[in-house]
């Protein structure tokens, strides 16, 4: 089967099922997209594939409302995608790479919890943990 790239006729088919999907999953309510948001996805490269336009919209769903999606909370996502480690955090712990990476998130989320597990990809279970966790060592 051809990459996605070489076949931009399916990437609005493809979009529109994606987004009903995490719709559903999210309970959200988007209608569809508007032409920059598919302009925008229809000049991608893909490097991922499917999966990487799947996630793509999955992440504008959860990190967005309105009824439409636009161009912009593709390139939010972008802009905002957490980058692993450099080799300046080679001496730094596991937990501390992880702590780094948590409060990056949330920074760039503006504080919403719900968002930077999203953007992180776990549960927002999982940072409330992480957080409590952190300020129970402060006070110790």
């Amino acid at each position: 089967m051809p990459a996605l790239r070489e076949r931009v006729e399916d990437i609005e088919l493809l979009s529109e099922y994606f987004l009903d999907k995490h719709n559903k999953k999210l309970d959200k309510t988007f209608d569809g997209f508007d032409a920059s948001a598919l302009s925008f996805l229809e000049n991608q490269t893909w490097a991922g594939n499917v999966r990487e336009l799947e996630n793509m919209i999955k992440n504008a769903v959860a990190l967005n409302n309105g009824s439409e999606i636009n161009a912009d909370m593709f390139t939010l996502i972008q802009s905002t995608t957490i980058k692993g480690p450099n080799t300046s955090d080679i001496n730094l712990s596991l937990e501390e790479i992880e702590r780094n990476a948590i409060e990056n998130a949330i920074q760039l989320c503006n504080g919403s919890i719900p968002r930077a597990a999203a953007l992180l990809k776990v549960s927002q279970s999982t940072l409330y943990r992480k957080k409590a966790q952190r300020v129970a060592l402060l006070r110790e």
